[in-house]
């Protein structure tokens, strides 16, 4: 029996000439790339309870809110010319006085910022489910929950105020 005279060319992108690993050896690549990760958990969570065990006071720019309260805080972001820096001062609301009544300001505002300046939704998303989770008598959760329903569809804008929300009639 004669074959046919056809050539196929065959292209060798890559050659594994390594085994594969063993469970132990998986197992300790996985080890190796956690540890600074449960390290720095575990060196946070240790401060943490240091801080609260250990009686201090802070000064000037060491105070939480680097010496603002909250509400100067959430002025400060919405003054402030960008975008990063409406940012870290809400989310130094959020840090440094997570139980002022600011909070849900705070979590509105970063929304904003996220969807208003970047359109990025999910990050958008996430703080207003924080909001609607932690504060769902906010006097924000109204257009929190028309953001969430809306903002991904095509056209949506902003609510700028309570008219907005009910289709422009008051």
């Amino acid at each position: 029996m004669e074959l046919g005279g056809d050539w196929h060319v065959v292209e060798i992108v890559r050659r594994e000439h390594e085994r594969p690993l063993s469970l132990e050896e998986a197992r300790d690549q996985v080890v190796q790339a956690l540890m600074p990760l449960l390290k720095q958990d575990k060196l946070d969570e240790f401060l943490n309870a240091q801080r609260k065990a250990t009686p201090s006071e802070y000064f000037g720019a060491y105070k939480p809110g680097g010496g603002m309260n909250p509400r100067d805080l959430i002025r400060l972001g919405q003054l402030a010319p960008t975008p990063e820096q409406q940012i870290e001062s809400y989310r130094q609301v959020l840090e440094d006085f997570g139980d002022s009544e600011y909070v849900d300001d705070a979590l509105f505002l970063l929304a904003n910022v996220y969807f208003d300046t970047w359109g990025e939704i999910p990050f958008a998303a996430k703080y207003l489910d924080l909001l609607l989770t932690e504060h769902p008598d906010s006097e924000y959760a109204d257009q929190a929950r028309y953001m969430l329903q809306n903002m991904g569809k095509p056209g949506f804008r902003q609510p700028t105020s309570i008219e907005d929300l009910r289709g422009g009639k008051p």
